[in-house]
């Protein structure tokens, strides 16, 4: 009997597992994921949250560019607010120039 050269889910057998590193700014955002786990049914996900000690931006976009060196995605996940927080602040410090 030949074996057979069946695709497992769009990847050769042996490939293994892909990895994706999500990088989220706060707690809510890791209660979305794994709210978004629970709906979907997605059993084959295991979330392991990295949540930063209140790093600035800069900080986590550098985590998030080392991260995705060793994964095969990287997702960072930022709450608006936070973009604008950050510009805020820019803005203040750029006046007190």
């Amino acid at each position: 009997m030949a074996r057979s050269n069946r695709r497992v889910q769009g990847r050769k057998r042996g490939q293994g597992n892909k990895t994706i590193y999500v990088l989220v700014d706060g707690e809510t955002e890791q209660i979305y994921l794994h709210q978004l786990k629970q709906f979907e049914n997605l059993k084959a996900i295991s979330i392991k949250p990295d949540l930063p000690k209140k790093k600035s931006l800069r900080d986590q976009y550098e985590l998030i560019k080392e991260e995705a060196k060793h994964y095969d995605n990287a997702i960072w996940l930022v709450d608006f607010d936070e973009i604008l927080k950050h510009e805020r602040e820019l803005g203040e410090k750029e006046n007190h120039r």
